[in-house]
C-alpha cells in the first residue's frame, strides 16, 4: 500500500506482514511539495519485481521515477 501526501511530499510505504501493514516511522522518498504533480502511479517500471512510483510534473512536462530498493525508492528524471 502506498500514500502520497501532498502538503509534505512524502511518500509513505505500508508493507504486507500477511495479516496487516507495516507503514514504518519514516517515508520512503520525499517529492517537492512546492510541484504540481499530475498523474502518480505504482507499477514495476524496470522489472524487479518491487513497486516503483511515477508522477507527472505538470508546469515542466517532466516525469519522475522512484525506483524501490525494497525499503526506499531512488527519484530519477525519466522523460522531459
Amino acid at each position: 500500500m502506498v500514500g502520497f501526501l501532498t502538503a509534505s511530499g512524502q511518500w509513505w510505504v505500508g508493507v504486507s506482514t500477511g495479516s496487516s501493514f507495516n507503514a514504518g516511522t519514516v517515508p520512503w522518498t520525499t517529492w517537492n511539495s512546492a510541484v504540481t504533480w499530475g498523474n502518480l502511479w505504482v507499477g514495476d517500471f524496470n522489472g524487479d519485481g518491487k513497486a516503483d512510483i511515477v508522477g507527472d510534473f505538470l508546469a515542466a512536462n517532466q516525469w519522475f521515477v522512484g525506483l524501490s530498493n525494497g525499503t526506499a525508492f531512488t527519484n530519477t528524471l525519466w522523460v522531459y
